[in-house]
């Protein structure tokens, strides 16, 4: 909930309020937003034709076995923009290494996928997996990005400049735990 209106008041033009829904259901919109305004540069997104992501030559009126078909080239051509999303955030120092373009897909998007590849999985194996990915995909993605282009720019020479910082190291309040007792309880 902190994340959200973090990103809401600060870094966000348009309204973001189900985390990971709105960013599955907008493609990716609220983070392409944020890392476009916090690096002041656009992400490359290659193969984006038509508004669903694929381009008009795809169209077909053959109703049999090519509805599936163009619903894997939407589901490649989203895979394809997440990829280049990813390339973009590491090329900048994000450490995404966990994160596969398939974890930002639908539900649905992604079962249809893991059942073209794997024929013999059934929903339920597949969601099993794929909510839990989904969700550490994004924020990760998010968080990431927060430190890429955000975080990156205190350096500890502007942090000692912010009121209340002093030039001397603060000493802890109390000392190390274990101290107290070491003095009182062996007389």
């Amino acid at each position: 909930d902190f994340l959200i209106c973090w990103m809401k008041t600060n870094v966000l033009r348009n309204q973001m309020d189900h985390f990971p829904q709105d960013l599955v259901q907008s493609n990716g919109r609220f983070l392409y937003e944020m890392i476009e305004f916090l690096s002041g540069k656009a992400v490359p997104q290659k193969g984006r034709g038509g508004a669903d992501g694929t381009s008009s030559s795809f169209r077909s009126n053959d109703r049999g076995g090519k509805g599936k078909n163009r619903e894997l080239v939407k589901i490649t051509a989203l895979m394809a923009q997440y990829e280049q999303l990813l390339h973009f955030l590491k090329t900048h120092g994000a450490m995404l290494a966990s994160v596969r373009p398939e974890h930002f897909l639908s539900s649905e998007h992604y079962l249809r996928l893991m059942q073209s590849s794997n024929a013999g999985l059934t929903r339920r194996q597949v969601e099993k997996v794929f909510y839990a990915k989904s969700m550490e995909a994004w924020l990760s993605c998010i968080l990431q990005t927060i430190k890429v282009f955000l975080l990156s720019r205190i350096t500890y020479k502007s942090f000692k400049t912010l009121p209340g910082m002093t030039d001397t190291i603060d000493f802890p309040v109390s000392g190390p735990v274990g101290e107290d007792a070491e003095g009182g309880m062996g007389e």
